[in-house]
């Protein structure tokens, strides 16, 4: 009975194997930096155009204020990528736009 209880627990590491397959989606998340910056704007209007182009190109932006030594600015951002492959071809898509500047960021 002792062999059939360690074979037992061999089965149930089995099942802990396929487990960890979910691991590599928390893992994607993991990315350093998910988003793509395409610029810094000092003009509102600016950020808005450039995030409405990307829009126009299928992909969602988001442009997000800052402040710097008392002045405004606006970023406008891709992502954020789930993968390290999804976040070459959103770069690669954004620099044929025209951004070819643009990098990846954390946020």
């Amino acid at each position: 009975l002792a062999p059939a209880a360690a074979g037992a627990p061999a089965a149930a590491a089995k099942p802990a194997a396929p487990a960890p397959k979910p691991k590599p989606a928390p893992a994607s998340s993991k990315l350093s930096k998910p988003f793509i910056q395409l610029g810094i704007f000092s003009v509102e209007q600016n950020a808005n155009n450039t995030a409405e182009a990307m829009r126009v190109a299928g992909m969602v932006p988001t442009v997000k204020k800052g402040n710097s030594s008392g002045k405004p600015f606006w970023r406008v951002l891709v992502g954020p990528a789930q993968t390290s492959a999804e976040r070459a071809t959103l770069l690669k898509k954004i620099k044929a736009s025209g951004f070819a500047d643009a990098y990846a960021v954390s946020n």
